[in-house]
């Protein structure tokens, strides 16, 4: 899809995509090189490849080992489920992804986010990193594909003319097990509604296939089995045929970052309701309806008000004006890729900068305070040596011309006339001697 979208709206001229690879026989589409780098690539591997392609940034980063190659890193959250649903995840679970959210928010220059509701998640986790989030609706590419006739898809599965559809994987948080009962109210007013439901009928989360084996417990017990149609995961192309023919598609998710089945719903023009959960609303704002996720009867009274007005697909009319505006959103998704790549690589070189300055300023705090530290030394040496100068005077005075005078007193009574001659040119020396001590 990523690479789709860059096709559409990258510049020959100014930017280059390189596929960084984890499989050989699953090559990107044209004109895209390719670059195998192992299927469970580490650091080495990361850099080496890295260095052969001649990268200027990664994206989307959602490895841990790639953090090690010395480049700017656009990272991808899908969303915080693990968070807001708790209980739905194993501890470990919960840690390894509480692991690589923390380094993809620390590492990468910026975080590519699914929806405006995974932004202000991203903001309450990582209130550190708020400054890094960039939203960018991620599209359908339904448009590229040849469409077929779908009559041959509905003799193949042998479904109703007329149907609802839930394309969803068979994961506990997309609420299957709101469908059985909400069929069954409807039958009790008299009101049949076949339902197709497809998808992977297995979650990682629920090895023994409990919501499974209750989705079907559920549809017996409402005694609505015969109006469910399971197909579990069948190929896109039939999946696209059946989506196609659908009278109405139903979003019954407690959690969304974005709804892969709504985005392909809006490009194939098809009728819309889903789960009143912030994301359906911003993702859909002109669904035909919302309902509460946990209350099968609003789901019930939903269908009962506008089931019988809808008709089954395809709308070629609708189609064509869908498909176009697919494209464009498209289009404007792979600018917004260009665009985070390339802030990505100015974040990344401002804060390189930043680290400069900050180390010149800090050398330049150490030598304003070693400068500082010179000038107090010199200060002091020379406060020293002037009382060294005064206290060499006194000394002299002290340790000569006074015990000398006492020497001559006691010696010499006969020098005492003369000496007390000098006494008044020694008294005058003194006097000088105390206004230096001053």
């Amino acid at each position: 899809m990523m690479l789709g979208c860059l096709e559409l709206a990258r510049d020959d001229r100014d930017t280059e995509v390189v596929f960084l690879s984890r499989s050989e026989e699953n090559p990107p589409p044209n004109p895209f090189k390719s670059i195998f780098i192992g299927e469970h690539p580490n650091p080495t591997q990361w850099t080496e490849s890295v260095k052969d392609a001649g990268l200027d940034v990664v994206i989307p980063v959602r490895d841990k080992t790639v953090y090690d190659v010395d480049l700017p890193f656009v990272g991808w959250i899908p969303d915080f489920q693990h968070l807001r649903l708790p209980e739905l995840f194993d501890p470990g679970d919960i840690r390894s992804r509480d692991e690589l959210f923390s380094a993809i928010a620390q590492k990468s220059s910026v975080i590519l986010l699914s929806s405006e509701s995974a932004r202000m998640d991203f903001e309450e986790f990582f209130q550190d990193q708020a400054a890094k989030a960039r939203v960018a609706h991620f599209p359908s590419l339904l448009w590229t594909l040849d469409r077929e006739d779908e009559s041959a898809t509905l003799r193949k599965y042998h479904l109703p003319q007329k149907f609802a559809l839930v394309a969803n994987q068979f994961w506990r948080h997309k609420n299957h097990h709101i469908l059985p009962p909400a069929l069954g109210l409807l039958k009790s007013r008299r009101i049949e509604i076949s339902l197709v439901v497809t998808g992977l009928p297995f979650d990682y989360r629920d090895l023994e296939n409990k919501a499974l084996s209750e989705f079907f417990q559920e549809s017996a017990k409402e005694n609505v089995a015969g109006s469910i149609h399971f197909l579990g995961q069948v190929p896109y192309r039939d999946l696209v045929a059946v989506m196609r023919a659908a009278a109405l598609i139903i979003q019954p998710s407690f959690f969304e970052g974005w709804s892969t089945s709504i985005e392909d719903s809006k490009a194939l023009g098809r009728p819309v309701i889903c789960s009143d959960i912030p994301v359906h609303r911003e993702q859909v704002p002109d669904a035909l309806g919302f309902f509460d996720p946990n209350k099968p009867e609003m789901l019930a009274d939903l269908l009962a008000e506008i089931y019988g007005d809808l008709r089954p697909g395809p709308d070629l009319q609708r189609e064509e004006a869908a498909f176009a505006l697919a494209r464009k959103r498209a289009s404007d998704y792979g600018s917004r890729l260009v665009e985070m790549t390339k802030e990505a690589i100015v974040a990344t070189k401002v804060k390189e900068l930043e680290f400069l300055l900050h180390e010149t300023n800090a050398r330049s705090e150490q030598q304003s305070k070693y400068i500082k530290e010179l000038h107090s030394a010199i200060s002091d040496l020379r406060q020293r040596n002037h009382r060294l100068g005064r206290q060499s005077i006194v000394e002299f005075v002290s340790r000569n011309i006074r015990v000398r005078w006492r020497l001559v007193r006691k010696r010499s009574p006969r020098l005492r006339e003369k000496l007390r001659r000098g006494q008044s040119l020694i008294g005058r020396l003194f006097a000088k001697v105390k206004k230096i001590q001053r």
